[in-house]
């Protein structure tokens, strides 16, 4: 899964406060205007029982403008480990105190109720928990040709539990995967709630391992290139999917 569990609060506020004696870089992402959701950097200087106060936030060397109460997420990296959490702009403009002498203009965001732990991934990973069940046929990659599925594959039922555009996550029975081994080739084909284009991809299996009783694997895949069905087109709609959920999820202040 891309987010662990949530860190307990008083581990919370120290971590945050970790992160603010270092001033630490953090990623800011928001819904600038009708845009798709942007990310602007920060850096984390200092907080309070109520906020935690930043340097403007800076997209590509030009300042941005928030509003007070706007929804972002805030990814930042500390001690090896990346972390998330959900928060709002509660002042918009603000001076921050660097030290006796010193202040610059920034803003300040709430301290939120948890941060998690999240992996580190070249892409962003959208769980798939709040949708209804999303559906994956599977059908086996032939050992000696990868591209092509042998004539007695049997297809296997998954359900989609995250997706980013370099992968998925899925839940399948353990007594369908218990002879799998990573590395191997998948076909996978599914439909994403709103898109009218079904899907059918080349994966590799990444790992595997089982969960809860034991009667259930949760398998990670990555999408791979495959000549029969080229794979930009198929990435450009998911990574839509995946950015429309997003400002879903700001405005709902998640």
């Amino acid at each position: 899964m891309a987010i662990d569990a949530p860190i307990r609060q008083t581990d919370t506020i120290r971590l945050l406060g970790e992160a603010c004696q270092r001033n630490t870089s953090a990623e800011l992402h928001f819904q600038h205007g009708q845009a798709d959701v942007i990310t602007a950097r920060v850096r984390m200087l200092g907080m309070d029982e109520e906020q935690i106060f930043v340097d403007r936030p800076q997209l590509v060397g030009s300042e941005l403008r928030l509003r007070p109460r706007q929804p972002a997420m805030v990814y930042f990296l500390l001690g090896g480990t990346r972390y998330a959490f959900h928060t709002r702009v509660v002042k918009p403009r603000c001076l921050v105190r660097l030290n006796s002498r010193q202040r610059v203009a920034g803003a300040s965001l709430s301290v939120p109720a948890e941060v998690r732990p999240q992996q580190r991934r070249a892409d962003f990973r959208l769980s798939l928990a709040g949708f209804d069940w999303i559906v994956a046929h599977l059908h086996r990659g032939s050992s000696q040709n990868g591209g092509h599925c042998p004539m007695d594959t049997r297809p296997c039922r998954a359900r989609l539990n995250n997706i980013s555009a370099g992968g998925v996550g899925a839940l399948v029975d353990t007594s369908a995967a218990g002879d799998w081994n990573a590395r191997e080739i998948f076909f996978m084909s599914f439909s994403l709630p709103g898109v009218e284009q079904e899907f059918l991809m080349m994966t590799e299996l990444r790992h595997h391992r089982r969960i809860h009783d034991g009667l259930t694997t949760l398998a990670g895949f990555k999408f791979c290139p495959w000549p029969l069905a080229p794979l930009q087109p198929y990435v450009r709609q998911i990574r839509r999917f995946i950015a429309a959920e997003q400002r879903k999820q700001l405005r709902r202040g998640r």
